[in-house]
C-alpha cells in the first residue's frame, strides 16, 4: 500500500475552502468553518455548524461523486433512515475543477465515536435491519435500474483477499511488527473465498462505524452517510463492518433483516469483514490518521483477542 496513492491533490484548509465555497455558492454566508477530516476520497468540512461539504481529494472520484448525486436524488425518499440531502452542487468553478456537494447536517456522531454498549440496542438493530431490507430492494425499481451503478463480480470476495494479501507484504516494515503479525493471524485465519453466487441488490458496500450516525440522549440512528461506492453485488458487504466492530449487535441486525440469507451468508460477511479491517488500519497507519488507528487496535484487541 503505498501512500503516495492516497495523497491528497488539493490539500485544502479552512482557508481554501472558504475561497472555494465562496466562489462556488455566492449565496452561502460562511460564519464559521470546520474541518472534519479525510477520508479515502473526500475533504470534509462542517459549515455554520449546519452544513457539511465534501470535496474530492483527487479527480479520478469526480465521476463517482457525481454518480453518489444521481442515485442519491432519487434514493432518498425511499430509505427509512436519513441519507444526504444534497441542497449545494457545483460541478466545478474557477478554483476548483472537481463537484463540490453539501448537505444538511445529521445530527449525532459515528458510532466509531461511541461505545458500543450505547450503540448496540434492540431499537438500532431494529432500525438497522428495516434500513437494509429496504435498501436491497431498491434496485428493483425502474428508477435505478437505468443509472448504471457500478456491479460487483462475484468472485469479489477473491479480489479483496488477493489486494490484501498484497497491502500486507508491502506495509511490512513500515508499521509496528507487533500489529503486523496480528493482521497476518487474521488474514491466515480468513483467507478462503467464498463467491456469491444469489441475486445482486443494491447496496451501500461501505458502511463503516464512520458513516453510520448516532444521536440524541438514546444514542438512536439518526442517519447513513457517504454513499460513493454503492454497487450492484452481495448484499453480505453491508453487514461486514458491523461484524468486526461488534458481534453481539451484528447477529440482532440479522435477526431484524428480511433479505435473504443462505448458508454461506456469515463466511462472506466475516470474510469481507476481515479483508475491510485490515485495508482500512494500513490506510490509518499509512497516513498516520491516529482515529483510525486506534479503531482498528481496540477492534483487534476486544473482538478478535490479538
Amino acid at each position: 500500500m503505498d501512500p503516495k496513492q492516497w495523497e491528497d491533490q488539493y490539500s485544502l484548509d479552512c482557508a481554501k475552502a472558504k475561497l472555494i465555497l465562496a466562489e462556488a455558492f455566492p449565496e452561502l454566508l460562511v460564519s464559521s468553518i470546520k474541518f472534519l477530516g479525510s477520508g479515502w476520497d473526500f475533504n470534509c468540512f462542517e459549515i455554520n455548524a449546519e452544513f457539511i461539504f465534501r470535496f474530492p481529494r483527487r479527480d479520478k472520484y469526480n465521476s463517482l461523486f457525481n454518480k453518489e448525486l444521481e442515485v442519491m436524488k432519487l434514493l432518498s425518499d425511499s430509505l427509512p433512515i436519513l441519507s444526504p440531502d444534497y441542497s449545494f452542487i457545483s460541478h466545478s468553478s474557477k478554483v476548483f475543477p472537481n463537484t463540490i456537494g453539501g448537505y444538511k447536517k445529521i445530527e449525532g456522531a459515528p458510532i466509531i465515536e461511541i461505545p458500543p454498549s450505547q450503540y448496540a440496542t434492540i431499537a438500532n438493530a431494529k432500525t438497522m435491519g428495516d434500513f437494509l431490507t429496504t435498501l436491497h430492494s431498491l434496485n428493483t425499481l425502474k428508477k435505478i435500474e437505468n443509472l448504471s451503478i457500478f456491479e460487483e463480480r462475484s468472485e469479489v470476495t477473491k479480489d479483496f483477499r488477493d489486494e490484501t494479501k498484497k497491502n500486507l507484504e508491502e506495509m511490512k516494515g513500515m508499521i509496528p511488527i507487533s500489529v503486523w503479525n496480528k493482521f497476518n493471524i487474521l488474514f491466515e485465519k480468513y483467507k478462503g473465498i467464498t463467491p456469491f453466487l444469489g441475486k445482486k441488490v443494491l447496496t451501500h458496500n461501505d458502511l463503516g462505524v464512520e458513516h453510520i450516525i448516532c444521536g440524541g440522549a438514546e444514542n438512536k440512528i439518526t442517519g447513513i452517510i457517504d454513499w460513493t461506492d454503492m454497487a450492484i453485488g452481495d448484499p453480505a458487504a453491508d453487514f461486514a463492518c458491523i461484524w468486526a466492530s461488534n458481534r453481539k449487535f451484528y447477529h440482532m441486525v440479522v435477526e431484524n433483516y428480511s433479505g435473504h440469507v443462505d448458508k454461506d451468508f456469515e463466511k462472506r460477511v466475516e470474510q469481507k469483514a476481515i479483508y475491510t479491517l485490515i485495508g482500512d488500519s494500513l490506510y490509518g497507519y499509512s497516513i498516520n490518521d491516529q482515529k483510525r488507528i486506534s479503531w482498528s487496535n481496540q477492534i483487534l484487541n476486544t473482538n478478535f483477542k490479538l
